[in-house]
């Protein structure tokens, strides 16, 4: 079988086996790695998935523990972001994926491979890129929780002010990161 795709490799270990068979228990992607006496098809959707999981981060148990804890609530603050404004909810998620990526493969490659939420976190990881779409919704979650504070706790003109600005910098922040290069396959590195 002939090789083809970004990330492939000629000899496969058992560790590398292992991995892929978890990427391709977890994933929702049609197109896997394909084993076949030493050769082997690479898909783009499977370069990111299998390069990740194909690092092997040193963390102890008990840091493993401590990460992955950390990485749940993450992502119950990302949930919780998705109701509240101004409490981002893609900035958690990305949070969760590292400390995932150092504590438990399978969760990362839930997290990464989450319909709604992995794409823009693997446009993140790849080239810290972030779609229009979320950068408009983004701008203005922060703009219509400014608005909301200042109407529902009328605070002093300077709290009002500092946090204006601290927003300002926050969507200037946002709305100059590039935006990803989306193909069939997802984002492209």
């Amino acid at each position: 079988m002939a090789k083809s795709g970004t990330h492939c490799l000629s000899t496969w270990t058992r560790t590398d086996v292992v991995r892929n068979t978890i990427a391709a228990v977890h994933t929702r992607w049609s197109e896997l790695p394909i084993l076949s006496s030493g050769s082997c098809v690479c898909t783009r959707k499977t370069s990111l998935l299998t390069s990740r999981l194909s690092t092997d981060k040193k963390v102890s148990g008990m840091l493993r523990a401590v990460y992955f804890v950390l990485g749940l609530l993450m992502v119950v603050l990302g949930i919780i972001g998705i109701f509240v404004p101004l409490m981002p909810t893609t900035s958690f998620l990305i949070l969760a994926a590292w400390c995932f990526a150092r504590s438990s493969r399978r969760a990362e490659a839930w997290i990464l491979n989450h319909p709604k939420f992995g794409p823009p976190i693997r446009a993140w990881q790849q080239n810290r890129a972030i779609a229009r779409r979320y950068k408009v919704m983004s701008i203005g979650g922060m703009a219509l929780g400014l608005a909301v504070f200042v109407l529902t706790a009328h605070p002093a003109w300077w709290v009002a002010s500092l946090l204006a600005l601290a927003i300002l910098a926050l969507a200037t922040y946002v709305a100059t990161r590039p935006e990803p290069r989306w193909t069939l396959a997802g984002p492209s590195s």
